[in-house]
Formats: C-alpha cells, sequence, structure tokens
C-alpha cells in the first residue's frame, strides 16, 4: 500500500470517527440544574392562601312523603351530622283545606277498604290458628301411636312437617295482621 492511499484511509477513518463522536454529543441529553443543600430535621408547615370557589359533585334528593314546607336549612357544607341524631330540616305541614265532597266521599271508601283489610287478616289468622291447632293435636296422637308401634316414623314426620308449617303460617298470617 501505497503512503498516500494510507494517509487517505487513516483521513476517512478519523472523519468517520469524529462525525460519530459529535452526533452521539448532539444527542446527550440536556443536564439538569439543582440546587445543593443540607438536610433539616422540622415540621413542615404549607399554607395555601388562595381563594376559590367549590362545585357539587354529587347532587341528594331527599324526599318526605308529606306535604308542607320546609323551614331553613341551618346546616352548611363540611358540618358534622350523625344519624338519628341530626335534624336536617323541619317540615311545617300545609293549613287544612275543606274536604269537598267528593274527596270525602274518597276517603270514607279507603277507610272501609282498610277495615276490610282488617277484617279479612283477622279471619285468615284465626283460621290459620285452627289449622295449627289440628296440626298439633294429630302431631301428639301420631306420637303416641308411634310410640305403641301403631305407626310407621314416616306418618309422625309428616304429621311434625304439617304442625311446623301450620305455626309459621300463623305467624305469618300475624304479621300481616299487624301490618293490615
Amino acid at each position: 500500500m501505497s503512503a498516500t492511499r494510507r494517509a487517505r484511509r487513516i483521513l476517512i477513518v478519523a472523519a468517520a470517527l469524529a462525525g460519530v463522536v459529535l452526533l452521539v454529543v448532539a444527542l446527550l441529553p440536556e443536564p439538569v440544574p439543582v440546587d445543593l443543600g443540607t438536610v433539616d430535621r422540622g415540621p413542615l408547615a404549607v399554607v395555601v392562601r388562595h381563594e376559590g370557589r367549590t362545585q357539587v359533585t354529587a347532587r341528594f334528593e331527599i324526599a318526605a312523603p308529606v306535604g308542607g314546607t320546609v323551614g331553613r336549612i341551618d346546616l352548611r357544607p363540611g358540618d358534622a351530622v350523625a344519624a338519628g341524631r341530626t335534624v336536617l330540616a323541619t317540615i311545617r305541614p300545609l293549613p287544612a283545606s275543606p274536604l269537598d265532597e267528593r274527596t270525602r266521599r274518597d276517603a270514607e271508601a279507603g277507610v272501609r277498604a282498610a277495615e276490610a283489610d282488617l277484617e279479612r287478616a283477622a279471619a285468615e289468622r284465626d283460621r290459620l290458628a285452627a289449622e295449627a291447632e289440628f296440626a298439633a293435636a294429630e302431631e301428639r296422637r301420631l306420637a303416641t301411636l308411634f310410640a305403641d308401634g301403631v305407626v310407621a316414623e314416616r306418618d309422625l314426620d309428616q304429621a311434625r312437617t304439617a304442625a311446623r308449617t301450620a305455626r309459621q303460617a300463623l305467624a305469618a298470617a300475624g304479621a300481616a295482621l299487624v301490618q293490615a
């Protein structure tokens, strides 16, 4: 190889190497400026002094099953409330209005319907009480007969199930009577 070729090759390699070095230096990230200091232990006090407005993100609608006007609500956003102890609002009833004939008849019909429902519920409770009494007596009879070996255990189990079912039906009828 001649000296000029060799010098040219070295020059090309040096130029390529310089180009790569310049490219790497250009692509390096900028250094982040930092502050140096000593660490001290102590309370941290941060105060935000700005004015602003809050925005409601969830609305709650409260409804009452009675008519009237709601008095002023004395609670403010952020006040503490406790279930069963905090009075949110007081409802003043509307002034009584005289009943017209149609409204009076409708009210009387409602009362009669409620009385009929009450009588039906009482009759159903009495019927179920008689059935429960009969089922209990049947259970006692079959228990005696089973002890004597006259009836099968299956018959006694059926009587016990019938008595338990009758007692539960009687309890349900009693609850229905209380609601009526």
